[in-house]
């Protein structure tokens, strides 16, 4: 996983006050423009949102973007999706949730399960299930 994608989240929330993360991160689901298909296939189960994930396999690795009727949720998912953008599929295998340990600490219990949810979906994807 690329460190410094998510270091970078992690340094500008370590600077925040908790409310300022949350704003960062509607924000950020606020402005991402996604073009995911909401097809059942694509329909991630675990999180409380409703949640959709796509991948695309190209030679600088893996790129996925998702989309959620939540800002929170799509503000969130698209930072998870990003960090795991350009991972093969051997790197992806290898990801869990400890990987995201540090950023997790600013979210929820039900965020974290949600963000655990997008990352198994994404493992999914790149094994071709």
């Amino acid at each position: 996983m690329s460190e410094s994608k998510l270091d970078f989240y992690i340094n500008i929330f370590e600077s925040l006050e908790d409310s300022d993360i949350y704003d960062v991160v509607l924000e950020t689901g606020a402005n991402v423009e996604t073009n995911v298909d909401r097809a059942t296939a694509n329909f991630v189960h675990g999180c409380q949102s409703q949640v959709w994930v796509i991948g695309e396999d190209t030679p600088l690795g893996w790129n996925f973007s998702m989309d959620s009727d939540s800002y929170m949720v799509k503000g969130l998912g698209n930072i998870v999706c990003e960090c795991l953008s350009e991972m093969t599929s051997n790197e992806l295998e290898q990801v869990t949730m400890g990987d995201f340990s540090s950023f997790s600490v600013f979210f929820s219990t039900q965020r974290r399960q949600g963000m655990q949810a997008i990352i198994n979906k994404c493992k999914q994807i790149s094994k071709g299930n």
